[in-house]
């Protein structure tokens, strides 16, 4: 996907390109272990949103109030 705003809905994958694959960050970040939140999931270099977030699984420094304000303008 080369749309930054692009919205990714459920069950849809995004691969990376072989391209980016040669990168040495993304080389180097596919390698590490990290903990994905459960409604993510990773196969090499393809991701998946199994299901939407529930506000509970969100960052607790997100401030809806300020979203609103910005794009209420």
């Amino acid at each position: 996907m080369d749309i930054p705003s692009y919205q990714v809905q459920p069950e849809q994958t995004i691969t990376l390109l072989p391209g980016a694959l040669k990168q040495s960050l993304i080389k180097t970040t596919l390698e590490e272990k990290t903990d994905l939140p459960t409604w993510l999931k990773r196969q090499a270099a393809a991701g998946q949103i199994t299901r939407l977030p529930t506000r509970a699984e969100l960052a607790d420094d997100i401030n809806e109030r300020l979203i609103i304000e910005y794009y209420s303008r």
